[in-house]
């Protein structure tokens, strides 16, 4: 059964499509978080699966607020991301590391309701640039901004790890040449200049 029948399943209400998306997802989840956290956690393993579990709750619960046309990892990957810095909150390591990763400690730097609404805006013009991709690439842009290491987009798509890099690579310019006016490609244009 693919991703977006279990979803619609689990809309529903049925357990068992709880069950197959938990276990589907549990080690990308698990993975994605250790990365994020960096070494902020002091019983690493012990907390990673608390917060993934605490993301697993908050995303059946909420599972009529996901919108089909986003991948249901990216949503899921969202949901940690914010699980991780209440966490962190709560637990008052947010401003304790110098070690802490660029993208959790942009979390915690209070967006507001402006710059999540451009935020979002420049998510949805990204998606669909993605989706505008050749095949070959959009899988492979898909799994590198859910935050997949090279070597596990390699893994996913069963491809060597130097043609995983060369994909991501020629992805990211034609995602560069697509989001011309974003920021993004701009800063990347500036520092090409640069060099």
């Amino acid at each position: 059964m693919d991703v977006p029948q279990l979803v619609e399943r689990a809309k529903a209400g049925e357990q068992m499509a709880f069950t197959f998306l938990f276990e589907r997802y549990h080690n990308q989840l698990t993975d994605y978080l250790k990365r994020q956290s960096g070494t902020l956690l002091k019983n690493k393993s012990v907390e990673i699966e608390d917060i993934c579990l605490d993301t697993f709750n908050k995303a059946f619960l909420n599972i009529g607020s996901y919108d089909p046309k986003y991948m249901f990892t990216t949503w899921l990957y969202k949901i940690a991301k914010n699980s991780l810095t209440d966490y962190f909150r709560q637990t008052g390591n947010e401003s304790n590391s110098s070690t802490e990763s660029s993208e959790v400690r942009n979390v915690h730097s209070g967006d507001t309701p402006e710059d999540k609404l451009i935020e979002n805006q420049q998510i949805e013009k990204t998606m669909e640039a993605i989706r505008q991709l050749p095949d070959i690439y959009k899988d492979v842009m898909m799994l590198y901004i859910e935050g997949y290491a090279l070597d596990d987009i390699a893994d996913s798509l069963t491809i060597t790890l130097s043609n995983a890099k060369v994909r991501v690579k020629r992805g990211k310019d034609l995602l560069a040449d697509k989001l011309s006016d974003s920021p993004i490609a701009q800063k990347r244009a500036n520092s090409k200049k640069t060099k």
